[in-house]
């Protein structure tokens, strides 16, 4: 269900893309930018003329076990390096050794960790956020509406940051069986 990028088969299996980026669209360097992704469910009045929706986006988040509070003290995760994988290796016989990749058991796949001060006072949980947006009008469903930075936690590859990602949010129309959808369609 997901596009490959013929480059990252090259990169995974050598080790490196060399030349071989350009070919087919883009260097090994270039990673395709982490996304959270909701769907938001518009009346038909609102998908024409444009409005306010609202957006709804379930996130795991971290909360202080006495204040409530978020802990935002995020830091990149030493075993997996940010990955949220870990290969491990073992020896099935002389000579013969198989590697296995697995969720980090030390950050639970998430690439980052809370820092040791705020690691014994939180607690990860589902937080479900919400958010009022301008939808403008005659959006194209197709395309996903785009709040930056208002996504998931994740580590950035190349900087080895903690960042927020942006929300991709999927329109969808709100099925009508009135015809009052012939009134906004002129």
């Amino acid at each position: 269900g997901h596009p490959v990028d013929p480059s990252d088969i090259f990169q995974q299996m050598f080790g490196g893309g060399g030349g071989l980026g350009g070919l087919f669209g883009g260097s090994p360097a270039q990673k395709r930018q982490k996304v959270s992704r909701t769907k938001a469910t518009v009346d038909i009045k609102t998908f024409v003329r444009g409005g306010t929706i609202k957006v709804q986006f379930t996130d795991t988040v971290a909360k202080n076990l006495v204040t409530g509070q978020s802990c935002v003290d995020y830091v990149m995760c030493g075993t997996c390096g940010g990955a949220g994988v870990v290969t491990q290796t073992r020896m099935v016989g002389p000579g013969m050794y198989q590697q296995a990749k697995g969720r980090c058991s030390a950050c639970d796949g998430r690439g980052f960790q809370l820092s040791k001060d705020a690691q014994d006072d939180c607690i990860w949980m589902d937080e479900v956020k919400e958010f009022e947006e301008h939808l403008p009008a005659g959006h194209d469903l197709t395309e996903p509406l785009v709040l930056f930075e208002r996504g998931g936690v994740y580590v950035d590859p190349h900087t080895k940051e903690v960042k927020r990602c942006d929300l991709h949010v999927h329109v969808q129309c709100q099925p009508d069986d009135s015809d009052e959808w012939q009134l906004y369609s002129h």
